[in-house]
């Protein structure tokens, strides 16, 4: 009996015992083919873990995006025969490290988790509480631009840290015990993501970030340092290339050409010459205007403007029906304001939508079916308790106030206002209006197609580590679906263009005394990069195939042509289509200060080097850039200053149009005024007659702006608009003065 009951029991056990193996096994088979264990979440499995990414300054902690080396960018981890390597303050910022890095003795102390460790080139002597040891470095320390790189495989085997690489480009660095393990086949979207939040995507504001980027003082905020200068956005140069120039006071809807004049919005009718001022919002001033699809898009400054809304009153009474009347709201204080306005017979335009925001407009961009808009507000407002406030706006009569964390910044962006970019979809004029909010984002900026790209000076660590390679990184930010591209160029931007056709941009560099013409494709990406003859070159102007490149002291102009190719690469299924540039032709300036590309000639504006006379001339660029004609505007007290004229369209005339303000001092003569000539490409300027706004000889007005309707002129100055009739005598036949 005895014996069965003994048997019972080990058979029990036995069972038992299989049982649990059998378990086990199954638990080992199963943690073999999933990527995780079963108590680590996928949520969870950076919530331990330090992400960096080779050559960039954002890396991740604990799922928070944060900066390597604070404001200084050029703190970055970098990978250097496999072996990734940081600098000491990422153990500092990452680890909470005490840290000493000695340079000139090529020696540098990490302290964290009661233990030091002291590395030297090839070696490091750990010391802790029980032990002191020496590790024989695989991977020596490298110094360079005064920083100490230490090896990471040797602070993860001295700490027990795990390291898990991602696209030979991202390290994620984890504590052994936590089991993190990541499965690239079966995780492919988490490690996506997890890459572009470390590879220089712009971060997310917060107050703390907010106050460290700007600098904080005691009870009000300062500047941040300085970034340097950049002149990116397409022709700003003054007295350059006058391509692209045409400012937005003029615009033309159907057989009506509306002016901004001294603050008043004015309507030149084409057919009888009649002008009138508009009626807008009491309180608000326009000071641009842009036409889409039959509608007036208006902005200016409103201060205590009157703004039109719909009042409805609904009744209680079973058969009385609800009730809409017009009415006028006050809005408080000084705003931007953006108008959406239909033109009614009387060629009056009736607001349908209104927007207004807090700072200043600084940029405005009209594209295919949106208009961009950018104002700058500071971070600080001017009272005496230093208060930060974020931007707010109001749109379809309802008021947004943007939140610390819809603000986005790059490490370089060091200035302390906000840069809010709202885009109106003009394709639906009942959406509301998108916003993006970034910090500091100065003066280096291009709005685009649904994009903003950003530009900051950095530098990387040479090959011999004593001194840094100057190059600017280009930031593309999709504004729709918030893709991003960052590219980086040798040397200093000087100018940035977009070029529409292709779907790309040309940016021209400075470095070393050379310059570099880049092409790069939608995705910022480089497509050719064209070492050009002439150094020192100013900026550049995008028309018609071209770059256009002149030097500062206008001595001379580079011609390159754009081209797209076809271009075959092993890791490509199929050809790709790159923008290649190439120099064409090299002129000498003689005087000409403005430059106006036509067809396969130029239009040049300046001083005649030989008689010192004011000059029209073109220049021919089929082969090469020769002058061929030249027409003497005035002698050598004329200044000369270029006029664009708006609704010059294919084929309406024989000639195409160009207008000039040339302020001439001659003996027998002053006159300042519009010029008129008939140009083709095969023939002599032919002067046809010229338009002024000063009476009785004065010269204190000048015409800026120009528009052809109908067989008339528009002419606007500061506060004189006149429509003047095409004759010999260029006939005034109306006038509107402010």
């Amino acid at each position: 009996m005895k014996n069965k009951i003994v048997l019972n029991i080990i058979l029990v056990y036995f069972i038992v015992v299989s049982i649990v193996l059998v378990m086990q096994l199954y638990s080992g088979t199963k943690s073999s083919e999933t990527p995780v264990a079963e108590t680590v979440r996928l949520a969870d499995k950076l919530n331990s873990s330090v992400v960096i990414y080779k050559d960039s300054p954002v890396m991740l902690i604990n799922k928070r995006q944060t900066i390597i080396g604070g404001k200084n960018l050029n703190v970055v981890p970098v990978k250097f025969n496999g072996c990734y390597y940081a600098p000491l303050s990422f153990f500092e910022t990452a680890y909470g490290a005490a840290v000493e890095d000695d340079f000139d003795k090529k020696q540098a102390t990490l302290r964290m988790n009661n233990t030091a460790v002291v590395f030297t080139t090839a070696q490091a002597q750990v010391i802790s509480s029980s032990e002191e040891s020496i590790i024989n470095l695989a991977n020596p320390v490298i110094y360079r631009n005064t920083y100490a790189y230490i090896p990471l495989n040797a602070f993860c085997d001295i700490f027990a840290k795990e390291a898990f690489e991602y696209n030979d480009s991202m390290l994620i660095i984890s504590p052994a015990e936590e089991n993190v393990v990541f499965d690239p086949s079966a995780e492919a979207e988490l490690l996506a993501d997890i890459e572009q939040q470390v590879n220089n995507l712009p971060l997310v504001l917060s107050e703390n970030n907010l106050k460290t980027l700007i600098g904080a003082r005691a009870g009000i905020f300062g500047t941040g340092s300085d970034t340097g200068a950049m002149q990116v956005s397409a022709a700003k140069s003054e007295k350059m290339v006058i391509a692209n120039s045409q400012s937005e006071k003029l615009a033309v809807l159907g057989d009506t050409v509306y002016a901004v004049c001294a603050g008043r919005l004015v309507a030149g009718n084409s057919m009888d010459a009649a002008l009138q001022p508009s009626e807008l919002p009491e309180g608000f001033t326009p000071d641009n205007i842009n036409v889409y699809n039959n509608r007036l898009y208006i902005t200016g400054t409103g201060e205590n403007a009157k703004m039109p809304v719909i009042e409805q009153t609904f009744s209680s009474e079973p058969d009385s029906s609800d009730t809409q009347r017009q009415a006028n709201i006050t809005v408080p204080g000084k705003k931007f304001f953006l108008l959406c306005c239909d033109i009614d017979e009387n060629m009056q335009p009736v607001v349908k939508r209104w927007f207004y925001c807090d700072g200043e407009a600084v940029d405005k961009q009209l594209f295919e079916n949106s208009l961009c808009i950018a104002v700058k507000k500071s971070a600080v407002e001017p009272t005496g308790d230093g208060e930060y406030t974020t931007p707010s706006y109001c749109d379809l009569n309802r008021s947004t106030a943007a939140k610390l964390d819809e603000i986005k910044y790059m490490p370089q962006m060091l200035d302390k206002n906000y840069t809010a970019i709202y885009r109106f979809d003009l394709a639906d004029t009942g959406k509301k209006v998108d916003a993006d909010f970034f910090l500091g984002v100065g003066e280096d900026f291009v709005l685009t197609q649904n994009s903003v790209i950003f530009a900051a000076q950095g530098s990387l660590p040479s090959e011999n580590g004593t001194t840094t390679n100057k190059l600017t990184n280009l930031y593309k930010l999709n504004l729709i679906n918030g893709a991003y591209y960052h590219e980086y160029i040798d040397g200093t931007l000087t100018s940035l263009n977009r070029l529409n056709e292709y779907g790309g941009y040309a940016a021209l560099a400075e470095k070393n005394g050379k310059s570099l013409l880049y092409t790069l494709n939608a995705d910022l990406k480089t497509d050719s990069k064209l070492s050009l003859s002439a150094a020192a070159l100013a900026g550049a102007v995008y028309s018609g195939g071209s770059i256009y490149l002149t030097d500062a002291s206008k001595n001379q102009l580079i011609i390159a042509s754009l081209s797209q190719v076809y271009e075959e690469d092993e890791t490509d299924e199929e050809p790709r289509t790159v923008i290649q540039a190439q120099e064409k032709a090299t002129m000498a300036l003689d005087g000409v200060e403005y430059i106006k590309p036509f067809e396969s000639a130029l239009i040049g504006l300046g001083k005649n080097k030989a008689s010192n006379n004011a000059e029209i001339s073109m220049w021919s660029i089929k082969e090469s850039a020769v002058k061929t004609a030249g027409d003497i505007i005035g002698d050598s007290g004329t200044s000369i200053t270029p006029v664009e004229t708006k609704n010059i369209a294919e084929g309406e005339m024989l000639f195409d149009l160009s207008l000039f303000v040339a302020e001439e001092n001659i003996s027998t003569e002053k006159y300042n005024g519009i010029y008129i000539y008939n140009i083709s490409e095969n023939s002599t300027p032919v002067f046809k007659g010229r338009i002024t706004h000063n009476p009785d000889g004065s010269t204190g007005i000048t015409i800026t702006d120009a528009a052809y309707l109908n067989g008339k002129y528009f002419a606007l100055s500061n506060n004189i608009f006149t429509v003047n009739a095409d004759n010999a005598d260029m006939t005034e036949l109306n006038r509107y003065t402010a």
